[in-house]
C-alpha cells in the first residue's frame, strides 16, 4: 500500500531538514543556529522568547544556541531602551556575513541534490505546500513574497558603491524601489535608482514612525509585508518591523548586499 500524501510530506520534510542540518554543520553551524541568524537578519531586535517562538523551539533549547552565537561575535544582547527589563537580540555585522555565506552555501548544496521540476510542476507543488501551511495554521511561509526594496541614504547608500548598485539591480529585476531619507537632497545618480524618493518630512511623518513605511509601501503599490527595508539605525528598523516589513540593519556593505540578494532572490 502506498503511503498517503500526508506521510510523504512528513518524511520529505524530515529528510530535507536533516540534509539542511548536515549542510549547515559543514559551516560550523547547527540548523537552529543558522535559523536564528536568519531570523535576526530578517527582523533584528527580537527578544529571546520571541526568537524561540519564530524558530518553533523552547526558550531553554535556544539558550545554548544564543550563547554560542554571542561567544562567536555573531549576535549581541541589548537592553530594550523602552523597557530595561527586556533583553533583545541583535545580529552583528560578523553574524550577517556568516549567515549570508552559510545560507548561500547550504542552499547551493541542497539545490545540487534536489530533483529538478519544470516550472509548471513547481507551481503546483508550491501551491499545495502553501495551502497545507495555511490550512494547518502556519502562515509564516505562505504569508508574503518579498518584492520591494526600501533604502536609507546617509550611512547606507553612502557606505559603498555596491549598495547603490544593489538598488539599480533590484529595479532592473522589476522590483519596486524607494529611497527614504531625512536628507533634503540626494545626488541625481542616486535618485535614478529608485521609483520613489521621499526626503525629509515629505509624507508628514518621519522615521522611525511605522506610518512612514506603510505610506512608502503604498506608493510602491505594495503592502509593508512585501518590502525589505535597509537602514543603519536600529530604531528605524524597529519602526519598519512594526509596520510589518522585513528589516535589514545595515552595518557592513558586503553583508547587506548578500542578505538583500537572498531575501529578494536577486
Amino acid at each position: 500500500m502506498e503511503p498517503s500524501l500526508a506521510v510523504l510530506l512528513t518524511r520529505a520534510g524530515q529528510v530535507v531538514a536533516r540534509a539542511r542540518g548536515q549542510a549547515a554543520a559543514a559551516h560550523g553551524l547547527t540548523a537552529t543556529s543558522l535559523g536564528a541568524l536568519g531570523e535576526l537578519a530578517r527582523a533584528d531586535g527580537g527578544s529571546h522568547r520571541e526568537l524561540a517562538a519564530r524558530l518553533g523551539v523552547t526558550p531553554a533549547t535556544l539558550t545554548p544556541v544564543v550563547d554560542a552565537l554571542a561567544d562567536g561575535g555573531h549576535l549581541v544582547r541589548e537592553r530594550d531602551p523602552d523597557d530595561r527589563r527586556v533583553v533583545r537580540l541583535a545580529i552583528t555585522p560578523r553574524g550577517r556575513r556568516r549567515f549570508a555565506d552559510a545560507a548561500a552555501a547550504v542552499e547551493a548544496q541542497l539545490g545540487e541534490r534536489m530533483p529538478v521540476l519544470t516550472a509548471e510542476h513547481e507551481a503546483v507543488v508550491r501551491g499545495h505546500l502553501l495551502s497545507v501551511l495555511a490550512a494547518l495554521g502556519d502562515g509564516s511561509v505562505a504569508r508574503v513574497q518579498l518584492r520591494g526594496l526600501v533604502m536609507d541614504y546617509g550611512g547606507v547608500i553612502t557606505d559603498g558603491p555596491q549598495v547603490l548598485d544593489l538598488a539599480h539591480r533590484a529595479r532592473a529585476a522589476g522590483l519596486p524601489t524607494a529611497l527614504v531619507s531625512d536628507a533634503h537632497a540626494v545626488p541625481d545618480d542616486c535618485a535614478a535608482a529608485f521609483d520613489v524618493v521621499v526626503l525629509g518630512p515629505a509624507l508628514g511623518v518621519r522615521k522611525p514612525d511605522p506610518e512612514v513605511f506603510r505610506k512608502v509601501a503604498g506608493l510602491l503599490g505594495l503592502r509593508p509585508q512585501e518590502c525589505v527595508v535597509v537602514d543603519d539605525l536600529a530604531r528605524n528598523i524597529r519602526g519598519a518591523r512594526a509596520a510589518g516589513a522585513v528589516g535589514v540593519h545595515h552595518g557592513d556593505p558586503d553583508a547587506t548586499v548578500s542578505e538583500v540578494e537572498i531575501l529578494l532572490d536577486l
